[in-house]
């Protein structure tokens, strides 16, 4: 009693440990059997289900642990249903598996022995408890003293569709195995008699497919099957008398020996039950199946089925578009777009387990392009319109307008060209603009020349000559033009062309008309600008902007009331009033240029003294440390330097910096 009751709370931890297991990422409701645990007596059956939230389509695998194949078996009669019989007194346990989401679900089956009873079941004289699959059995029964006075009793078999029992107690089965059989009085009492049923060995087996949506055959014999749509496979195993179990296996495509373990690893799915689900075409497309029946330790090997594996005939395709939303929804007619915007669709070809690969084209209505006019002008822009730039289509559906007109897409099946969907795209024509706003206060602009934490600052390549230029810092200047609809395209004129140039690839512009230019600043002053419509026939409907920045730089303070610090160096002491560590820019031209310390010499460093500057104020201070050469600019009083990095290796500098030095004790 000790031992049941140990065994059954350690079923019951396992249980609540499992089930806790899957609570904690919330699938308990998910993916469960109906009961988690159920108490029936030696030779009943019952059938548990498999309840939750989930695809009842997806496969479900069970298992029961080594220790309850003694005390319960299972059979799988449905993907979300199995049958329990239950055969000797213990705690048997059983596990579903959703092989899809890898979730598991535990149950607990609890064996008692049956009831005492006022019968008792009788067989005929030397029989011990087996018999041969295709035999009958005639059962007697003997009454207690504790019944009631009565002769009448009835018989019943654990479970009427592997065996029979007639009224007068004679027992024929149809399947193998253990089966129970019950004789019961009218009061109630019943006794169980257990018995085990040998099959005859297999002399063969032949397996053919039961169930296939595609129906057709290959000129090779070959089973076409259809990519994500269930096979059924179905065996026949000879004698009748013998058990029809059998292992069905997935054998390597040329060699008949060679079963694939995991069939998954090469897209398929195979179940023991004889279904076949191919999940991608990718590995391979072509599969050999086979079953096994086994007669003692001999393997009966049936024929082999090869099922070439496709896509299903396309029915239909269907162009799409994201809603403001970014729901993906079906374009039916027609859509409306205004010149200049673009449109990304979509392909849905049906059925989804068709093939997805689809095509493309456009074909302009309106305006006609023929032999007597093949390309328009626009009026706007000054630019050639043919029926090629008018608008495009990719290959993955991305439509583009230049100008106005109606033009007709249409999307088709790559794998039957008749499977098509056409729509018709209206392209307004652009609206006029009506104002223009600069997005940004104009005033003084500080530009910090710490070169060695900015990437940015030092040099820039001009847009204009595509030449790379020093400079001491970036300002972006941001325009608006409205309505969103209208040409976009943006000009800005420098008047200070000495002072200031737009950087390459410094020019950005949203969807909502808004445009960044990014200037490239040589040096400090007063620079006018002027932005304006790149077309001369809008500019007549909005004023351009004309302003002007003062381009200033961030001084650099030092307070000589302090008085000087002092380091010492190796045999050397300096003294400064405050310090910049260049040692930043060493590790940047490193890891960008590969420049190592030993081409970074007290030469790679040099300083100019700008605009009257006592250059005895200023010194860079090259050092060593454990981990490589370190640099610091050293401020010793007022003034404006120029500092420049030339590696060794370089005739030319490869960084440059300004630093304007201020006294605030002056």
């Amino acid at each position: 009693m000790k031992k049941k009751i140990a065994i059954i709370f350690l079923s019951i931890f396992v249980l609540f440990f499992t089930a806790g297991c899957i609570a904690k990422d919330g699938s308990t409701d998910i993916f469960r059997f109906d009961v988690h645990s159920v108490t029936m007596e030696v030779g009943q059956t019952k059938v548990l289900s498999i309840t939750g939230q989930f695809n009842v389509e997806s496969e479900i695998e069970y298992t029961i642990t080594e220790e309850s194949k003694n005390i319960i078996k299972f059979e799988k009669i449905a993907n979300d249903k199995v049958k329990i019989t239950a055969l000797a007194v213990g705690v048997g346990n059983i596990k579903a598996h959703l092989v899809e989401r890898d979730i598991y679900a535990p149950a607990i089956i609890e064996v008692t022995s049956p009831k005492t009873s006022g019968i008792r079941i009788s067989t005929p004289e030397g029989f011990n408890s087996e018999m041969e699959i295709g035999e009958e059995l005639q059962l007697g029964y003997t009454l207690t003293s504790n019944t009631n006075e009565t002769t009448e009793v009835t018989w019943e078999v654990g479970d009427d569709s592997r065996a029979s029992i007639t009224a007068d107690g004679k027992f024929t089965p149809q399947f193998g195995g253990n089966h129970f059989i019950y004789a019961r009085t009218v009061d109630g009492n019943y006794a169980v008699l257990k018995v085990f049923v040998n099959y005859h060995n297999p002399t063969s087996v032949v397996i053919d497919v039961v169930e296939n949506k595609s129906a057709a055959v290959t000129p090779t014999n070959n089973k076409i099957a259809y990519l994500r749509e269930v096979i059924k496979l179905g065996s026949t195993v000879s004698p009748a008398t013998a058990s029809a179990n059998v292992e069905w296996r997935l054998l390597h495509r040329t060699d008949d020996n060679q079963v694939i373990a995991d069939p998954a690893s090469v897209g398929l799915v195979l179940n023991q039950n004889g279904e076949v689900y191919c999940t991608s075409l990718a590995t391979q497309q072509r599969f050999r199946l086979q079953a096994v029946a086994m007669a003692g330790d001999v393997e009966i090997k049936s024929n082999i089925i090869t099922l070439d594996y496709t896509y299903a005939p396309v029915e239909s395709v269907q162009i799409t578009q994201k809603d403001v939303n970014g729901k993906t929804v079906a374009v039916e007619h027609s859509v409306t777009i205004i010149a200049g915007q673009e449109i990304q669709f979509g392909a849905l070809v049906a059925p989804a387990n068709a093939a997805a690969t689809v095509t493309w084209s456009k074909k302009v209505i309106n305006p006609v392009f023929d032999s007597s006019q093949r390309f328009i002008q626009d009026p706007i822009t000054r630019r050639t319109i043919t029926e090629a730039n008018l608008a495009t289509i990719s290959d993955t559906g991305l439509f583009k307008s230049t100008y106005h007109g109606i033009v007709e897409v249409e999307l088709s099946s790559l794998a039957d060209s008749n499977i098509k969907h056409t729509i018709t795209v209206h392209i307004l024509e652009k609206k006029k603009p009506v104002k223009l706003e600069l997005l940004m206060d104009i005033d003084d602009r500080l530009l910090s020349y710490k070169f060695y934490s900015d990437s940015a600052i030092s040099t820039a390549i001009d847009n204009a000559d595509n030449k790379r230029k020093f400079i001491i810092g970036t300002v972006d200047i941001t325009a608006q033009i409205f309505p969103e609809e209208t040409h976009q395209d943006l000009k800005l004129e420098l008047v200070e062309k000495d002072m200031a140039f737009v950087v390459k690839d410094g020019i950005t512009t949203t969807s909502r008309g808004v445009t960044t230019f990014k200037l490239g600043i040589v040096k400090e002053g007063i620079l006018h600008f002027k932005i304006s419509s790149q077309y001369n026939a809008l500019n007549e409907y909005i004023t351009p902007i004309e302003k002007a920045l003062k381009i200033i730089s961030e001084d650099f303070e030092i307070n000589s009331s302090e008085g000087l610090k002092e380091d010492a160096f190796g045999d050397h002491t300096y003294q400064y009033y405050e310090a910049i560590s260049f040692s930043s820019i060493i590790d940047k031209a490193d890891k960008e240029f590969g420049i190592g310390d030993a081409e970074i010499t007290e030469d790679s460093w040099q300083i100019e003294a700008l605009d009257g500057s006592d250059i005895n104020n200023a010194k860079i201070l090259l050092y060593s440390a454990g981990f490589g050469k370190l640099a610091d600019f050293l401020a010793l009083g007022e003034g404006k330097f120029k500092i420049t990095f030339t590696p060794s290796s370089y005739t030319k500098p490869l960084y440059t910096v300004v630093i304007n030095v201020v006294d605030i004790a002056k």
